[in-house]
């Protein structure tokens, strides 16, 4: 997932992903993955906003 981040800068990325609410069980498994990646950070929205919106949610 990091290939294109060199060894030396990888503690400085933080990866966000966003569950934007679809049926697919998706936060499901980032819930999974992040709690192994402590690294990784989950968003939950609400309600499906759509790829684009979700990409800019706080």
């Amino acid at each position: 997932m990091r290939d294109d981040i060199p060894a030396d800068q990888t503690a400085e990325v933080e990866l966000v992903a966003v569950d934007d609410a679809s049926p697919d069980r998706c936060g499901e498994l980032l819930r999974a993955y992040a709690a192994e990646h402590p690294d990784v950070r989950v968003r939950h929205l609400e309600t499906n906003v759509g790829v684009g919106t979700a990409n800019c949610s706080t």
